[in-house]
Formats: C-alpha cells, structure tokens, sequence
C-alpha cells in the first residue's frame, strides 16, 4: 500500500505545485513565487525523511510512484490548456489530442495498477 499512498503524494504535491506555476506564470515580475513554487518541488522530498524516520517505515521500491503522481497531476492540472488548443485552429490541435490521449492513458494505468492484481504483481514487493 505504500505504492498508493505516495502516488497520492504525489498528485497532490504536484497538483498545488502546478496550481501556483499557473497563478504565477502570467506575471513574471513576481518571480520569487515561481521560484518559491519550484523550490518546493524540489524539497517537497523532506517529507520521505520523515515518513521513514518517523514512522521507522522504510519506503524503498515505492519511492519510484512519486514521480508518478507528479507527472499525472500536470497532465490534469493543464487539461484546459489542451481543450483550448482542440479548439483552436492550426497546428496546435493535435498537441491538444495527444494530451488528451496522454490523460486518458495515464488514468488506465493508474486504475489498473490500483485495482487489478496482475498490475500489481509487476510491482516490487512491499518488505515493511
């Protein structure tokens, strides 16, 4: 169950990361909130130090889901960017496409890994 919990971390972490990149992206004169959002991407990792020290649960093989759930989470967090680009005539439509067949394939394997055992056969086994 650790795979689930930090793929949860994961898209959460990512999700309000990309919510203030969003926020902040339009207006580059207040440049120390993107950098303050990237930063805490970058040691958003602190978190791992204490599920390990604190809870003496060592996270091994799972740590790779992370990753994961941040990249899954930027797929959402600008799926109205590809909608817009759907919409739009030119060259841009089908990068929108593609994202959207990106999202679509993302979700099925996240569905999958949770909730068929094969998928999560091919998982490393948990040793905690």
């Amino acid at each position: 169950m650790k795979y689930v919990g930090l793929l949860a971390l994961g898209i959460f972490v990512g999700t309000i990361i990309a919510i203030c990149v969003q926020k902040t992206a339009s207006d580059f004169a207040d440049l120390a909130k993107i950098i303050t959002a990237i930063l805490s991407a970058a040691l958003s990792g602190v978190v791992f130090s204490f599920i390990e020290k604190f809870m003496k649960t060592p996270l091994g093989d799972a740590l790779f889901m992370y990753p994961i759930g941040l990249a899954y989470s930027l797929l959402f967090a600008y799926a109205g960017t590809a909608m817009d680009n759907i919409k739009q005539d030119g060259g841009l439509q089908f990068l929108g496409c593609l994202h959207v067949l990106a999202m679509a394939i993302g979700t099925l394997l996240v569905l999958l890994f949770l909730f068929s055992k094969r998928f999560r056969a091919l998982l490393p086994e948990d040793n905690g």
